[in-house]
C-alpha cells in the first residue's frame, strides 16, 4: 500500500479502518489457500517470519550471493545442492557446524 493510500485510510472512521485491515488480512489468507490448491501435495515451502507458503512440488530454489549462486532442489528423496559459481567460485565447501547444521560455501581457484 502506498504512503498516500495509508494517509487516506487514517482519515477514515475507526470502523472503516478496521474493516480494511480485516479484508487485507483475509485477502492474504485466501491467496495462501489458493497457492496450496495450485501446488497440491508439495515438499517445498517458502518461509519468512510467520508465513509458510507452499511452492510447486520438487521446485528448485536459487540463492544468489555476491560471488556465487546456489541451486537447491529435492530430488529422489534427497536434497541436492549445486553451486553455479561466478568469479571462479564453482566448487562447494561443506562445513559441519553441529549434528544437524552445515554451512555451504562457494569457493574456487
Amino acid at each position: 500500500m502506498s504512503e498516500l493510500q495509508e494517509r487516506r485510510i487514517e482519515t477514515l472512521p475507526k470502523w472503516a479502518q478496521a474493516e480494511i485491515s480485516r479484508l487485507t488480512a483475509n485477502e492474504k489468507y485466501w491467496q495462501n489457500k489458493a497457492m496450496e490448491m495450485e501446488t497440491g501435495d508439495t515438499n517445498v515451502f517458502q518461509q519468512d517470519l510467520m508465513d509458510r507458503r507452499p511452492m510447486m512440488r520438487d521446485s528448485t530454489i536459487i540463492f544468489v550471493t555476491d560471488d556465487t549462486e546456489f541451486q537447491i532442489g529435492f530430488r529422489g528423496g534427497e536434497l541436492q545442492v549445486m553451486t553455479l559459481g561466478s568469479k571462479g567460485k564453482d566448487r562447494l565447501a561443506v562445513r559441519p557446524q553441529s549434528s544437524n547444521v552445515i554451512v555451504l560455501e562457494g569457493w574456487g581457484r
